[in-house]
């Protein structure tokens, strides 16, 4: 009887945060950051420095960086 008790609790506790979890994972967005900066007219988005880079910058940066090749031997 004493473990039936407890097993519904944990049960009910586990399916409230499983119920949160939903809720919060059909609100959230990835890209809201940088769609916010986005939405500001260019010559704003000029004046600020976003909290985040957005993927654009990412993408920039990362061409920019050479390509290293991995060393192995010619033989």
């Amino acid at each position: 009887m004493a473990q039936k008790s407890y097993n519904e609790k944990v049960i009910k506790y586990a399916e409230k945060t499983y119920m949160q979890i939903n809720k919060l994972l059909e609100e959230y967005e990835d890209e809201k950051i940088e769609h916010i900066f986005l939405s500001q007219h260019p010559e704003k988005q000029k004046l600020i420095v976003p909290v985040e880079e957005i993927f654009q910058q990412k993408l920039e940066k990362w061409l920019s960086q050479p390509y290293e090749r991995k060393g192995f031997k010619d033989d």
